[in-house]
């Protein structure tokens, strides 16, 4: 994302004129997107294909496996 830093920087470097510059903030403005401050937001979902309950299953498989191999050495550990 830009700031307003960095346009002024291409302004200053000659990348942009003034006007192209005014342009462009006037059009990310009014397209009502979120600020150019603003931290991207992560959508996080529990379960989003059929893969993520293989990877469920294969964990538990591999849990209990682990709890039953302690278990058999030292029983007071398995939990």
């Amino acid at each position: 994302m830009y700031n307003d830093d960095d346009l002024s920087s291409a302004i200053a470097a000659g990348i942009l004129s003034e006007n192209t510059a005014t342009a462009f903030r006037i059009h990310a403005a009014s397209r009502g997107s979120t600020p150019a401050n603003a931290p991207d937001e992560e959508n996080f979902r529990l379960v989003t294909s059929f893969n993520d309950i293989f990877v469920v299953i294969a964990c538990a498989l591999l849990l209990i496996s682990v709890g039953w191999i302690v278990g058999s050495v030292a029983t007071s550990w398995a939990g």
